[in-house]
């Protein structure tokens, strides 16, 4: 959690309770890890590997995107959904694996 600015300022102490709600996912190249529109579920952050983002395009029924535009890259450390689920919103991009997560 200490890499992580979202918990910055936070004391030892709350990063451990924090912690104990926490649960690890692996995601495999390529694999989708949030859709936008739907509603958040989670926040992520990546401990390993880049996570692209996409903006629209549609899912196809095999699970993948299809269209879409590329506009980002999220790097280790780096978080999202944050906002969507304080907010008990919806995913603003597709997030797809880069490489094993």
């Amino acid at each position: 959690l200490d890499t992580i600015a979202l918990f910055d300022g936070l004391t030892p102490k709350q990063k451990d309770v924090i912690a104990e709600g926490l649960f690890v996912e692996s995601f495999e190249n390529g694999s989708r890890v949030a859709t936008e529109g739907e509603a958040a579920a989670a926040i992520y952050s990546s401990k390993k590997g880049d996570l692209k983002i996409f903006k629209g395009g549609k899912v196809d029924p095999k699970g993948e995107l299809v269209g879409g535009t590329a506009s980002g890259i999220l790097k280790v450390g780096d978080i999202f959904g944050d906002q969507e689920l304080l907010d008990e919103g919806k995913y603003k991009a597709t997030i797809i694996a880069d490489g094993a997560c």
